[in-house]
């Protein structure tokens, strides 16, 4: 289980200091805190990077190649949909950053009904699952690492490290990523973070990476 949801409000009342946040109104991003009551989802992002609007994040699906050629790509992003924030260091299209490969955090949330259609008999097994998923449309997809299951604020987490080859319309050529996702499962919903970033171009984020795991919340 999570935290209670007086504890929850607590940490949501120190993160909204300073400002005011409706009691209607479900999701508050305010300085690095994002507070999705909602979803029951409190998390402090890196200092200095931004969100990525719906619009933007548009572009970017527009401009990945992806690695299998026979998919539908318009069916893929459709079967996605989209993440409930995306965060990244360097703002996109900008001269500065042309060619440059953004470290990066997706977060997505699911509920458990939107996959009744798979067969899994256990949350472990459906991040199994997303792996063998993945590798379908990401280039070179490679697992490296899974970690045993453990518990943060009494929450399940599962973590899996793997490389991909990141395709880009701006690039002269692929490079070579790092994904390193962590999913939860909580209050029948799927959650996982996904955190990209790039050795190759020495575009690294690991100490941002594991604070932001650490500013989790959840109700």
């Amino acid at each position: 289980m999570g935290l209670g949801r007086r504890d929850f409000l607590r940490l949501v009342s120190l993160a909204l200091v300073g400002t005011t946040m409706d009691p209607l109104e479900s999701l508050k991003i305010h300085d690095d805190y994002y507070i999705n009551k909602k979803l029951g989802l409190l998390f402090e992002k890196p200092a200095d990077w931004g969100y990525i609007s719906v619009a933007d994040f548009g572009k970017l699906k527009e401009k990945q190649v992806l690695g299998n050629d026979t998919i539908d790509k318009e069916e893929l992003w459709e079967t996605l949909g989209e993440p409930a924030c995306m965060i990244t260091k360097y703002w996109i299209d900008t001269p500065e950053n042309e060619g440059v490969f953004s470290p990066t955090i997706q977060v997505w949330v699911n509920h458990k009904s939107e996959f009744d259609d798979i067969p899994h008999s256990s949350f472990e097994e459906f991040v199994e699952l997303s792996g063998e998923g993945t590798s379908y449309f990401l280039d070179d997809f490679t697992i490296l690492e899974k970690k045993p299951m453990y518990l943060q604020f009494g929450q399940p987490f599962y973590e899996r490290t793997s490389t991909y080859n990141f395709n880009h319309v701006d690039l002269s050529a692929p490079v070579k990523v790092v994904l390193n996702l962590l999913a939860i499962e909580h209050n029948n919903f799927y959650y996982f973070i996904n955190f990209h970033e790039c050795p190759e171009q020495n575009q690294l984020a690991t100490e941002e990476f594991e604070k932001f795991k650490k500013s989790i919340r959840m109700v």
